[in-house]
């Protein structure tokens, strides 16, 4: 049979076309199959290092950090002490090295101890009467200024501005301050608009009261109190008096540019200054959301004084790592710090942060059972901070002072901070904040997936300026805060609502936040997981993490 020369050379072409496209869709397959296996291998650890973690282990360490030997382990004390002696000796026993100053385990992180021993009457005085504010029922204050070892801060008759959010944004084009408050006593509220050029802008730093207190001393006022609502705020007065109304840690004061006061009243204080300027808090929060927003001057006269003690002190951050191969290095971390001690009653901290320091624990425990033949790429950091309560201090210590036992010139890539940890049971599901700021997000819903849960993906909140997260975040780290579920495995329906949001909220802070015997962990099992393939995919240098929106 004779073939026509336009047909053959069809038909040879046609067939160096199926070749090409068969040996294309085969490396494809081969690029795909080889993209696979090298995540499996080189991101997931071994089945049992994964299974070296366990609910006996979280639980062995919970109760430890939760008992009331350690006397809710606020910064600085015995309590605190005790629990990173226990660390120090857990992580000996699994040979991982120091990673503190000097080549110890434990890093000193230089405070103040603040305590206001005399407090007054605070008054407010109007042409149609006085407003009498008592001392922690009503209000509450701390001193971030200079202070020797006993001093009063008096305020006279000092003039009042209502300043809206007390936020200054340039990139949105934002100024709650648009009056000169130099020497001036200012009144906010802490968060953040909710409409207008806000609307779309997720929480931000100009939403913390940590952010509300810089910003006044950058404006030169000569105080600032919050507003307290639980709306506004994310907890109960009573979460306000626990912080701000005994002893406060603060890093050490260098300059006097900053207020003499800063502090919070309550919502019905609130109401009554927002009164005397024939308004309410709701028509000033309905204002506050406005850009066109000025400043108003409240026709009342602030008087106080406080008498402060001021001692300086130590905390301490525990810390151990297994070193790689490389000068960059990941940290996983929870702060080891509570509350303390008030009025003789001892505030146990069990979910924050006992439960967070035992996941950290744990996984530093599945981390030393791994065998291998050579350091994986970058060192894995554990670290249990101090000071976390006070103002992230001991995280940010960590992070512009990195402990000396470190090798110069190590490099932080990326955190992974246990804070608040489900000690509820399973879920079905987990989410993550800081999961947008960053491409830590996709790392997690990754591991999330290997571990059968659904990921949540969303916008981050305000917890996460709150955590130690943000200490490395801000310096352009990313980090993330692996978060529980809502939706429980073998719980009731609406166990969340029910059980679980209840307990939280109102033993946030407070002495019922306490060791729960018998309680299910497995909730906890699951984030441990999660964060240890997290690590393992970092260390090994198969996944490079990078901020979103500079992780802001």
């Amino acid at each position: 049979m004779k073939i026509n020369a336009r047909v053959g050379w069809i038909i040879v072409f046609g067939l160096v076309v199926l070749a090409s496209c068969v040996v294309i869709l085969a490396t494809l397959i081969v690029a795909i199959v080889d993209a696979v296996n090298a995540n499996d291998d080189m991101k997931s650890p071994d089945n049992d290092v994964l299974d070296a973690i366990t609910t006996s282990g979280l639980n062995a360490h919970w109760k430890y950090f939760s008992s009331e030997l350690l006397e809710g382990r606020y910064t600085g004390s015995r309590g605190e002490s005790s629990a990173g002696l226990y660390a120090e000796s857990q992580f000996t026993l699994w040979g991982l090295d120091p990673a503190g100053d000097n080549g110890t385990y434990y890093q000193y992180v230089p405070l103040q101890d603040v305590t206001p021993i005399d407090e007054s009457v605070m008054t407010l005085q109007g042409t149609s009467g006085t407003l009498s504010l008592s001392w922690y029922s009503d209000y509450v204050t701390t001193s971030p200024y200079p202070l020797s070892s006993l001093q009063t801060i008096e305020l006279a008759n000092e003039e009042l501005v209502f300043v809206g959010y007390g936020i200054n944004a340039p990139d949105l084009g934002w100024n709650d301050y648009k009056v000169n408050v130099t020497g001036k006593v200012v009144i906010c509220f802490v968060g953040q608009p909710k409409s207008g050029v806000w609307a779309d802008q997720p929480y931000r730093w100009y939403s913390r009261w940590v952010y509300k207190y810089e910003e006044a001393s950058r404006q030169g006022a000569k105080a600032i109190f919050l507003v307290h609502t639980p709306t506004s705020a994310g907890y109960e007065w009573s979460v306000v008096q626990t912080g701000w109304g005994y002893a406060k840690a603060r890093q050490e004061a260098t300059t006097t540019a900053v207020p003499l006061l800063t502090g919070w009243v309550t919502q019905y204080y609130g109401e009554e200054i927002a009164a005397s300027c024939n308004s309410t808090l709701e028509q000033w929060f309905n204002e506050a959301e406005l850009a066109e927003f000025t400043p108003q001057p409240i026709p009342l006269d602030l008087s106080v004084s406080v008498t402060f003690t001021c001692v300086d002190f130590s905390g301490t951050n525990t810390l151990a790592m297994k070193k790689g191969s490389t000068s960059e290095a990941v940290v996983i971390l929870g702060h080891i710090d509570g509350v303390g001690i008030k009025n003789g009653t001892i505030y146990p901290g069990a979910i924050d942060n006992a439960a967070g320091s035992s996941v950290v624990m744990e996984i530093a425990y599945a981390w030393s059972q791994m065998i291998l033949d050579d350091p994986l790429e970058r060192s894995i950091i554990f670290l249990l901070a101090t000071a976390e309560e006070a103002g992230l201090f001991g995280s940010d210590y960590f992070v512009n002072h990195l402990p000396t036992t470190l090798e110069q010139g190590t490099k932080l890539v990326a955190g992974i901070n246990f804070d608040c940890p489900n000690t509820w049971g399973a879920t079905y599901d987990m989410g993550g904040e800081g999961a947008d700021k960053s491409t830590l997000g996709a790392l997690e819903e990754w591991a999330a997936e290997k571990e059968d849960i659904t990921f949540i993906a969303g916008v981050s909140g305000s917890g996460y300026f709150r955590g130690d997260q943000w200490s490395l975040s801000k310096q352009g780290i990313p980090a993330i805060w692996p978060g529980r579920g809502t939706n429980f495995i073998d719980k009731p329906e609406h166990y969340i609502e029910d059980v679980v949001i209840p307990f939280e909220s109102a033993c946030y802070h407070q002495p019922c936040d306490a060791y729960r015997e018998n309680s299910d962990l497995s909730g906890m099992v699951q984030g441990a997981r999660v964060g240890l393939r997290m690590a393992y995919a970092l260390a090994t240098g198969s996944n490079t993490p990078e901020c979103i929106n500079n992780c802001q």
